[in-house]
């Protein structure tokens, strides 16, 4: 009946479906239907609930599949979202889809996701990197999320893979003890005589 609902708002609009349409769509009796979600307002409701519980629990199955380190949720959030098209399915895309008409319809149904959000953002805020790199993962998903919903980019293994490798470099910068280094060997390199320069002193 769920899935029925989702087909329906895609088709017709979340403001112009009814329950009777979606009855229709799942092969059932209204009566069965409402027996189940007694108003339209709590169907919808329940498909925004079942978006975000599947997103909160494919998030903490990635994050239990990391092994203890700092940036796990992150380097989950990752694993999770860029390691191939096939995450990005289409009926994810139709969820999402659903998602984002029933909170514009609705603007208290975006409680559970800011709800979500904020859980999510106290398991970052633990995850032992420094400042905003957590926070770069975040948002970067969250624009590809964008472009894929709209249909303004495809996905592909090659963009994924890039987009990865970057973000392990936001997670996993240069040590400091290394920069230390190679800004030592900068400093003593421009302090260090040149052989092919003239001392004017000895040769006026």
């Amino acid at each position: 009946m769920l899935d029925a609902a989702e087909e329906v708002i895609l088709r017709e609009g979340i403001a112009s479906f009814t329950l009777d349409a979606v009855a229709a769509e799942a092969g059932v009796s209204k009566g069965g239907l409402l027996h189940h979600y007694p108003s339209k307002d709590k169907l919808i409701a329940t498909l925004v609930s079942r978006t975000i519980d599947q997103w909160s629990r494919d998030t903490q199955e990635a994050i239990d599949a990391e092994p203890p380190a700092p940036g796990r949720v992150a380097r989950a959030l990752m694993q999770m979202c860029l390691a191939s098209p096939a995450k990005w399915s289409e009926q994810s895309r139709r969820s999402s889809a659903v998602l984002v008409a029933a909170i514009a319809n609705d603007r208290a149904l975006v409680r559970p996701m800011r709800e979500n959000h904020r859980r999510m953002l106290e398991q970052l805020r633990d995850d032992g990197l420094p400042p905003g790199a957590s926070e770069a993962v975040v948002l970067a998903i969250h624009g590809l999320w964008f472009e894929w919903l709209f249909g303004l980019e495809d996905m592909n293994p090659h963009r994924l893979a890039t987009l990865h490798d970057t973000l392990e470099r936001v997670l996993h910068p240069p040590s400091s003890s290394t920069r230390t280094v190679k800004s030592a060997r900068v400093s003593n390199a421009s302090l260090a005589p040149d052989p092919m320069r003239r001392d004017e002193r000895s040769h006026p």
